[in-house]
């Protein structure tokens, strides 16, 4: 047999019942009373007269103060108080005023926050077989940041003729080069499919070019959109 306690209900039915004989047990005192000061306040004027409800019998003897004080408390505690239903929601009060905006907090994790970008869309053309500067972005790096370099470009050959370009850093290291020989087709542009490069040890002014020449043969060789951005990368922690 399930014990009362150990049902679902049987907590707050436990409650309802320790409530009704607490109430029960408090009143008790003024069973009498109640009857003299219910009919003193009907006969009126006036408010309802809590020495006749306490003392209207006799007075309360003080050896039971304690006790009446402690049953109080303890449907105070437990909130016992009987409660009507909820009634209907009132109207929202109108919104206070705009606080004002707090600080730009840190990137978060796996973020990509821009460094610097350039763009050169328009045709230029070489016959030179010396590299020739088609773009260059410049920024400034910290050394231990982790740096993402992306790039793009089309090139153009005459037929049977061949194109170069390098992506270079500072001037003095290669990190992409792109080799376009155009054979057997007529003349054409050739798209490059963009590239990227990470670095963690770049430091201090940095400056990233898009350089292109002549790979092959007497015709000029071509360049148009050359792109680059630079972004720092947040790894996830």
């Amino acid at each position: 047999m399930t014990k009362l306690l150990d049902h679902p209900d049987g907590p707050a039915a436990a409650k309802r019942a320790m409530c009704h004989e607490a109430r029960r047990r408090l009143g008790r005192f003024f069973q009498r009373n109640i009857v003299i000061a219910f009919e003193e306040w009907r006969a009126g004027p006036g408010p309802f007269n809590y020495d006749t409800f306490v003392n209207g019998s006799g007075d309360l003897n003080e050896y039971w103060t304690p006790e009446l004080i402690d049953y109080y408390l303890l449907l105070e505690e437990e909130e016992c108080a009987i409660q009507g239903p909820q009634g209907e929601p009132g109207e929202q009060g109108d919104p206070g005023p705009e606080g004002p905006e707090g600080p730009e907090g840190p990137p978060g994790p796996g973020s990509y926050p821009y460094i610097a970008s350039g763009v050169s869309e328009g045709e230029s053309y070489t016959a030179s077989s010396t590299w020739v500067q088609k773009l260059r972005v410049s920024f400034s790096a910290t050394l231990g940041v982790r740096y993402l370099i992306q790039w793009y470009f089309e090139m153009w050959a005459t037929s049977d003729e061949d194109a170069e370009v390098q992506v270079e850093l500072n001037d003095t290291t290669q990190i992409a080069f792109s080799h376009f020989k155009n054979q057997p087709y007529a003349d054409r542009w050739a798209q490059c499919n963009g590239g990227l490069y990470f670095s963690t040890t770049l430091n201090g002014t940095t400056d990233i070019d898009i350089d292109y020449r002549n790979g092959y043969g007497a015709g000029n060789k071509g360049i148009r959109r050359a792109r680059i951005i630079v972004t720092r990368v947040d790894e996830a922690p």
